[in-house]
């Protein structure tokens, strides 16, 4: 493998994870307390099902946010929110 190749192939690494930090940083913006939110969580297994959860925002972190039901509480990382295994509705 020539120089060039891995060169490109490191600043494509690093690309990546600029684009991600800012999709996570835009995310973490958009989420203040006491926000509704509801949410739709998209499971990777196949065997169960998609659930939605809405309620208020009482806790946000650097990494994750927590929503707030009357019943119980549920957290949910930024991360997850950037790369689609939950959305926004």
């Amino acid at each position: 493998m020539q120089y060039a190749e891995k060169e490109d192939k490191y600043i494509g690494k690093i690309t990546r994870g600029l684009v991600m930090a800012r999709a996570v940083e835009a995310a973490r913006k958009s989420i203040k307390l006491g926000d509704w939110l509801t949410v739709k969580e998209y499971p990777t297994n196949p065997f169960y099902t998609k659930r939605t959860v809405s309620g208020r925002v009482c806790y946000v972190n650097e990494h994750y946010f927590t929503i707030h039901t009357g019943k119980y509480r549920e957290s949910f990382r930024f991360v997850d929110l950037v790369t689609g295994k939950i959305k926004m509705l």
